[in-house]
């Protein structure tokens, strides 16, 4: 069985059918193609080969094996979807049933986009530019794309071009011989001595060129046409193949839409290693309830939007070319594998980037009031699309990044990637930060009531002056009844973690100084539940309990308090009281050894491993 992963090919592509643009043209070139023979299982001599092949796709931070057969749909033995110029290579065609099975069917490739064709089948990051409509030039296109365009392919990059104008049809003639509703890809960018600027571009039918400034045989090749082929390795051709330079101001003009495609390192040209994007890539969820706290409109909801996950970025090294910023394309992927097979609307969704100060260096959660005394520094379009992306040009130093969807209490999954021209010093989620003590001392019995707790002691522990977990829950239920007006809060599991908790001899009870930590303990954990149960309602939703978490010294990560919720909350995602003590405890207990043994792991690790079992 032969490996078909990303390779580099010059195959022209050819759509037909329903007209799919799938693979677009830009991956004609180096974006999907390294249809390699690494791992071959089979070989295509007679009798050795069983007619099956693994594609290699990109999916949501992963590279995806997708096996499929080379039975691939005809009508009157002609290819149905995807083919190639030369009626013998059905590698194309192979990789498109792949990408289809991924999907659902063909079917549910139709509509596709340039940018998630790219993304798919080479894990990097796209960009796209707005350069307005055929004929005219949009006021947003940046100053320096040209700069950006011709450092993204010296770095490895694929692109893609296309145009359109009012009335324009798919694959419709327009001006300079250009055609509408196309895909054309974008091959490289160059400055010439004479300060010219020309981009590279192919159609992938292999004609229909460009007819102005600089195309084949034009005028202006004379003077320049030999350093034009010394910079390109040799590879200036003047001929009808499809492929064609022009001035980059007329490509402005007449293109209506660039598309560029940043490859990540390890997939890169391994010759030119050195000039590939260092990546960085981080998993996450929005979770109801939990992690879904919308965007800025939302500060105060709960939950809002300090609720979202937190991802720190600190820079350090400056670009190769800039002595003073660090240039960082982030790429938020809303990770819904069904989407296509379900036909499932996709969520508005974005990020915000602030710059962290020198009191927010130890890089904890930020809340709601950090939030409102901090202007963002670079924040996304919102955008019901799979993915967005922004390049940013910042100062070195530590920012956080907060990726949300527009609206609170949607639920996904997300793959946020940064994409930087130097190695920097990136952490997945701000982790808890917790500055709790191992003993509660500093809530003593005040020594009027001395004398009598240990006479109440001594009547409830019988003659062994011991109390076992039964035994404290009678006692604990009896004092909340009388003082809370709350039945039967302490569950028996609650009593024996409280009992486990204040029992170093694992005799299985509380003797009377073992019962007077815990019971400073539990008075301490029901003022906090009282305190922050703000309705009333005898139960903490997920904003009250990570507010008393976070008074109690224990201020949770995003990740942490997911775990925390999908371990002790009910089905409602409403933690009761004995469910908080129970929480608070063992949350405790975990901090503490942590603090003790320092596992080689981050706290989020430790407190899912003790936690979450």
């Amino acid at each position: 069985m032969a490996t078909l992963n990303t390779i580099s090919s010059r195959a022209a592509l050819e759509t037909v059918g329903f007209s799919q643009q799938w693979p677009p043209s830009p991956c004609t070139k180096r974006s999907w193609t390294r249809a390699s023979k690494r791992d071959v299982w089979q070989s295509f001599n007679h009798g050795e080969y069983c007619g099956a092949f693994i594609v290699q796709i990109w999916q949501y931070g992963k590279w995806m094996d997708v096996i499929v057969d080379d039975r691939l749909p005809t009508i009157n033995g002609e290819l149905v979807y995807l083919s190639s110029a030369s009626k013998n290579e059905f590698w194309s065609a192979i990789i498109e049933k792949a990408y289809a099975k991924l999907n659902g069917s063909y079917e549910a490739l139709r509509g596709g986009s340039i940018t998630e064709a790219l993304c798919d089948f080479t894990g990097g990051i796209c960009e796209t530019y707005d350069l307005g409509e055929h004929g005219f030039r949009t006021s947003s296109v940046p100053d320096d794309l040209f700069k950006i365009t011709a450092k993204a392919f010296k770095r490895g990059a694929v692109g893609g071009a296309s145009l359109e104008f009012e009335g324009s049809g798919v694959e419709s003639r327009a001006q300079g011989g250009l055609i509408a509703g196309h895909a054309y890809s974008v091959q490289n960018a160059l400055t010439l001595s004479n300060g010219t600027k020309l981009i590279c571009l192919r159609n992938p039918w292999g004609q229909a060129e460009w007819n102005g400034a600089y195309s084949d045989g034009s005028s202006q090749w004379v003077e320049v046409a030999d350093e034009v082929s010394q910079l390109t390795g040799g590879r200036l051709r003047s001929k009808n193949d499809g492929e064609f330079w022009m001035e980059f101001e007329d490509f402005l003009t007449w293109f209506s839409k660039l598309e560029l495609c940043s490859i990540p390192e390890s997939i890169g040209n391994e010759e030119e290693a050195h000039a590939n994007w260092v990546t960085q890539l981080c998993e996450g969820r929005w979770t109801r309830n939990i992690s879904a706290g919308g965007c800025t409109n939302f500060m105060t909801s709960r939950p809002g939007f300090p609720d979202n996950p937190q991802f720190p970025m600190g820079l350090v090294d400056v670009d190769e070319d800039d002595e003073t910023k660090c240039t960082a394309i982030i790429s938020l992927i809303q990770a819904d594998a069904n989407r296509r097979r379900d036909n499932k609307d996709l969520l508005t969704i974005g990020f915000i980037v602030y710059k962290l100060t020198g009191e927010n260096i130890q890089q904890e959660p930020l809340d709601v009031r950090w939030f409102r005394s901090h202007r963002s520094v670079g924040r996304s379009d919102f955008s019901n699309s799979r993915e967005v992306t922004k390049r940013l040009l910042l100062d070195p130093g530590n920012y956080v990044i907060v990726p949300c969807t527009f609206q609170p209490q949607e639920e996904s999954a997300f793959v946020l990637r940064i994409f930087t021209e130097k190695k920097q010093d990136f952490r997945n989620e701000l982790s808890a930060q917790t500055s709790i003590d191992e003993d509660d001392s500093d809530r003593p019995i005040t020594q009027e009531n001395e004398e009598a707790f240990y006479r109440h002691f001594q009547n409830i522990s019988g003659r062994d002056l011991a109390i076992s977990a039964w035994e404290l829950q009678n006692v604990l239920n009896r004092v909340v009844e009388r003082c809370y007006r709350m039945d039967d809060a302490f569950s028996i599991e609650t009593c024996r973690a409280l009992v486990a908790a204040g029992d170093p001899g694992c005799i299985g009870k509380l003797g009377y100084d073992d019962f007077r930590r815990v019971w400073i303990g539990v008075r301490k954990w029901l003022e906090i539940f009282i305190k922050f149960d703000k309705d009333k309602s005898g139960k903490f939703d997920v904003y009250e309990l990570r507010s008393a978490l976070r008074h109690a010294g224990m201020n949770l990560s995003t990740t942490a308090l997911k775990v925390v919720v999908h371990r002790y909350a009910n089905e409602e995602r409403v933690v009761s009281l004995t469910d908080f003590v129970l929480v608070a405890v063992r949350l405790k207990q975990a901090i503490i050894r942590y603090k003790r043994l320092q596992p080689d792991m981050s706290i989020d690790q430790w407190l899912l491993l003790i936690i979450y079992s």
